[in-house]
């Protein structure tokens, strides 16, 4: 019953935002079916993940790949949000970055079999690092905030929370695991939970004013 929340309340949370965005049809926009999808592969390897753990086998192959998945469909995401064919540019080279860096991670530097503590933070930082650009785009022109501009700014809000408060705990997985009390591992453990479920939240009302847009 400790596990209650990260186990099974905040993963539930994702049926929020994704069941809202589609019943209200958010896919029409390309920006907010990408995040849709996203949060389907997030539901879907959540399960898979707990069923493979109940079955006490390493689940941790699967983090190697939902990282990669991720990221990509994160970054495609604001591949959608920022104009101009050099963004383009720029966002298919964060994904050739990222794929690279999963692989090292994966085969040379950790192994399938480890928190991948290279990739989950270079891909967090990356992600981060699009979120506050978009973020001070928007304070630039926010006298023109149309109810699609508002959108994106409960999206990226979500992911930029999410995102920027877990590069740390990305980047420390494995020693935590490693040296912290099971006590103090609860408690950052629920502390990643809160912001991932605080990001579904800001999701389900970007998902709102997308509608509200047509």
């Amino acid at each position: 019953m400790k596990h209650m929340f990260t186990g099974v309340m905040v993963p539930a949370m994702t049926l929020l935002p994704l069941m809202y965005g589609l019943c209200r049809r958010c896919y029409c926009f390309a920006s907010c079916r990408t995040l849709l999808w996203y949060l389907s592969i997030a539901l879907a390897t959540n399960v898979i993940e707990r069923i493979i753990g109940a079955l006490h086998h390493n689940n941790l192959p699967l983090l190697h790949l939902y990282t990669l998945i991720e990221g990509v469909l994160l970054l495609q995401f604001y591949g959608h949000v920022l104009e101009g064919k050099i963004w383009k540019q720029r966002i298919l080279f964060f994904k050739i970055l990222l794929a690279g860096i999963c692989v090292l991670d994966a085969f040379y530097y950790h192994s399938l079999w480890t928190f991948n503590t290279y990739a989950r933070p270079a891909a967090a930082l990356m992600i981060t690092a699009l979120a506050l650009y978009v973020l001070a785009d928007q304070i630039k022109k926010q006298e023109q905030f149309s109810p699609l501009e508002q959108s994106l700014a409960w999206l990226n809000s979500g992911v930029l929370m999410y995102f920027m408060s877990s590069l740390l705990y990305f980047s420390l997985l494995n020693p935590i695991v490693r040296q912290v009390s099971d006590s103090l591992w609860f408690v950052i453990g629920h502390l990643h939970a809160f912001f991932e479920m605080v990001m579904y939240l800001l999701f389900t009302v970007g998902f709102y004013y997308a509608k509200h847009d047509r």
